[in-house]
């Protein structure tokens, strides 16, 4: 199986690193100093320990279907978007089952 992962625009986000955490919680986000290693959705790479990081609940699937999805994003500060053709990643199939003996 072949799969692509595709980094998120920073622009939706970057007004959040702005906002009192009153306003963020709103928002359903947090902000966040990094411990090293949260994985940022927008730069596709860990955030080293110290970084500001805003930590919001994102919807990743809008449609109105039981395939409906959101989930908590690590969004790094000034983070720049990475290029998708650098994280295509191809897995092995698994290997097939042998049928039972006997």
């Amino acid at each position: 199986m072949t799969f692509r992962l595709i980094a998120l625009p920073y622009a939706p986000f970057a007004p959040l690193f702005a906002l009192d955490p009153a306003v963020l919680a709103h928002h359903r986000a947090e902000r966040h100093v990094a411990a090293g290693g949260e994985p940022c959705r927008v730069s596709l790479a860990e955030a080293v320990p110290g970084e500001a990081l805003v930590l919001v609940n994102h919807c990743h699937q809008p449609a109105d279907t039981p395939y409906h999805g959101r989930h908590a994003i690590w969004v790094r500060e000034g983070a720049v978007e990475a290029r998708p053709a650098h994280f295509c990643r191809a897995r092995a199939e698994p290997p097939a089952s042998t049928p039972p003996v006997g």
